[in-house]
């Protein structure tokens, strides 16, 4: 305390208005900032799945998804990988692959069909996708199941 009496000179007869004069912007622009929250993750996290749940078969990018909820790429899937364990990317394509999954079962349309359905601009490209996923082609999944 000795030390500050040293530093800090005596205050002067209008230090007082000058103080107010500087603290009333500061408290303006702190509840600005404050009316206007970052998303909380597990928000983000939700709205992000609603779109994607919306959105799956057209926007295979991350970037997209991130744009459409105001975040950058790399903070939602930092977000994701927080609360979900895994990346936007993985997540996307786990969305895809179980809509690939379901249609190659359940329905009879060829691989073709499957992939324009997905948003895949090339057949090789959802077969590429598909046998990174899984494993196996997708008509070696449609016969195995």
């Amino acid at each position: 305390a000795a030390l500050m009496t040293v530093d800090v000179p005596a205050p002067r007869p209008d230090s007082r208005s000058m103080l107010d004069a500087l603290l009333a912007p500061f408290v303006i622009a702190l509840s600005r900032a404050q009316a206007i929250p970052e998303p909380s993750a597990p928000h983000l996290v939700s709205r992000f799945e609603g779109l994607l749940e919306r959105r799956f078969h057209q926007d295979h990018a991350v970037g997209a998804y991130a744009s459409a909820l105001g975040v950058s790429p790399d903070h939602l899937s930092a977000t994701l990988r927080a609360h979900r364990g895994m990346s936007a990317k993985s997540a996307i394509e786990r969305r895809l692959f179980d809509e690939a999954a379901r249609l190659l079962i359940s329905t009879p349309l060829n691989v073709a069909a499957i992939a324009d359905r997905l948003g895949y601009a090339e057949p090789s490209h959802f077969t590429r996708a598909f046998r990174r996923a899984c494993g196996v082609s997708p008509r070696r999944y449609r016969e195995t199941r």
